[in-house]
C-alpha cells in the first residue's frame, strides 16, 4: 500500500487544488510528490506556482532552486537559492519559524559549498527541533560530501524516517556510508528499500549495481544495470565500469565510446 500511496496522494491533491488553485501549500505538496516520483518537469511547474502564490515563503524558493539545479538550470537555481537565503534570514530576525529558518539558511549555504556556515545553522536548527527528519537528512548529506562518514552516519541514524522506501536519497546516502565503513549487509538493506520505492528510477538501479561491483558480484551488477534504459549515457557508463572491474577492456572501451 505504501508504494501506491504516492499516486493516490497525487490524485487527491490535484483534485483538491482545483478549487484552490492559488493555495501555495497544496501546490508545494503536489510538486514534492512529483519530485519524489522523479518527474522533474511537473515538479518545476508546481513549485513555480507555489512560489508565485506564496512569494514570501523561503521553503518554496529553496525547493524550486533545487529542482532547477537538478535540471541543469544553474542560473535560475542560484537566483532562487539567494532569494531563499535572504527570506530565511529575514524570518530569523523576526524570530519566525526558527527551526525551519535555520535549516533553510544551512541548506542554502550547503548548496553554495559554504560548509562551515551550513554546519553552524544546521546545529542551531537541531537544538530547536531535533526530531525533523529532513534536517538530519541534509545534515548527514553535508558530512557525507565532506567524507566525514562517522558524522554522516550519526546524522542519518537520527533520521527516524530514513527507512521509508520512497525516501530514496536518505537510503542511498546512508547506504554509501555503510559501504565506506565495510558494513555491506546494512548497505544492501537500504538499497533494497530504495529500489522498492523507486523501481522506475535509473539512478537507484545504478547505485544498486555499483554496490554489487564493490562485492565483485558481476552478474548481479549486470542485472541492475540492465534496468537502466539502454539508450542512455548512464547505462553505457555503468556497463563500462562493469567490464573494467571484471577485466574485459575491449568491452569496457566499446561501452565508453557508446556513452
Amino acid at each position: 500500500m505504501l508504494f501506491r500511496s504516492f499516486d493516490e496522494a497525487l490524485k487527491i491533491e490535484e483534485k483538491a487544488v482545483q478549487g484552490y488553485s492559488k493555495w501555495p501549500n497544496a501546490l508545494y505538496t503536489i510538486a514534492k510528490l512529483y519530485e519524489l516520483k522523479n518527474r522533474k518537469d511537473s515538479a518545476v511547474k508546481y513549485y513555480e506556482l507555489a512560489v508565485k502564490y506564496g512569494k514570501d515563503n523561503p521553503e518554496n524558493m529553496y525547493a524550486l532552486a533545487n529542482v532547477y539545479r537538478d535540471s541543469y538550470r544553474y542560473y535560475l537555481a542560484d537566483m532562487y537559492f539567494d532569494t531563499a537565503l535572504i527570506l530565511a534570514k529575514r524570518d530569523i530576525a523576526l524570530e519566525f519559524n526558527l527551526a525551519k529558518s535555520y535549516q533553510l539558511v544551512g541548506d542554502a549555504y550547503a548548496s553554495s559549498k559554504k560548509t562551515d556556515s551550513a554546519i553552524k545553522y544546521y546545529a542551531l536548527s537541531s537544538q530547536i527541533n531535533p526530531n525533523d527528519y529532513s534536517l538530519w537528512h541534509f545534515y548527514g548529506s553535508l558530512y557525507y560530501n565532506l567524507k566525514n562518514y562517522d558524522s554522516a552516519k550519526m546524522c542519518f541514524n537520527k533520521n527516524k524516517f530514513v527507512l521509508i522506501p520512497n525516501f530514496m536519497n536518505g537510503n542511498i546516502n546512508k547506504s554509501d556510508c555503510f559501504i565506506k565503513m565495510g558494513q555491506f549487509d546494512s548497505s544492501r538493506l537500504l538499497l533494497k528499500l530504495a529500489v522498492l520505492g523507486q523501481q522506475s528510477n535509473p539512478y537507484v538501479w545504478k547505485k544498486y549495481g555499483e554496490f554489487f561491483l564493490e562485492l565483485k558480484k558481476f552478474d548481479s551488477a549486470r542485472y541492475c544495470f540492465r534496468k537502466i534504459k539502454t539508450d542512455s549515457a548512464m547505462y553505457w557508463l555503468a556497463m563500462c565500469k562493469l567490464f573494467s572491474k571484471s577485466a574485459i577492456p575491449d568491452s569496457a572501451f566499446y561501452c565508453l565510446k557508446k556513452s
